[in-house]
């Protein structure tokens, strides 16, 4: 990431990064255990990857996160990647040991401006999909329980 951020604006090509974390990782571990955990990652990142080819970018930052650097694509396209992967997984949801495990994906995208350095753009990637987690969060939050 930090190499292609020295190109924005030398190039004029737009970019927006897509950053992308397992909401519901910790019921995940809990019901399926840790062992499933590196399963889980690698059908993740199969999925983004069926959506995000090159030329973009697509990596794990470690953790819970997965990251994808997207090429003349504004945050509108962007999410319509992401909503394209959310509906992927929920069709299709990881099998593992004899069950189906449900991959909850949440989002955060920010479209990258001119002269920022990896550090502004991921930080403001990071708030972003804070931002959506609290919003999705307080959505679940008013679903009548029994529902």
């Amino acid at each position: 990431v930090e190499n292609e951020m020295v190109l924005v604006g030398s190039d004029r090509t737009t970019r927006a990064l897509l950053l992308c974390e397992i909401a519901n990782l910790d019921d995940v571990l809990q019901r399926h255990g840790h062992g499933c955990k590196e399963g889980v990652f690698t059908f993740l990142y199969r999925t983004i990857t069926e959506f995000i080819m090159p030329p973009h970018q697509v990596g794990y930052l470690g953790c819970n996160d997965f990251i994808a650097l997207l090429y003349n694509m504004d945050e509108q396209d962007a999410w319509q990647r992401a909503d394209a992967i959310t509906r992927r997984l929920k069709k299709h949801p990881y099998f593992w040991n004899g069950k189906y495990i449900t991959i909850v994906p949440v989002f955060g995208i920010y479209h990258v401006k001119s002269g920022e350095t990896a550090e502004e753009a991921l930080a403001s990637v990071d708030y972003a999909l804070r931002a959506e987690k609290e919003m999705k969060s307080a959505q679940l939050q008013r679903i009548p329980s029994g529902l």
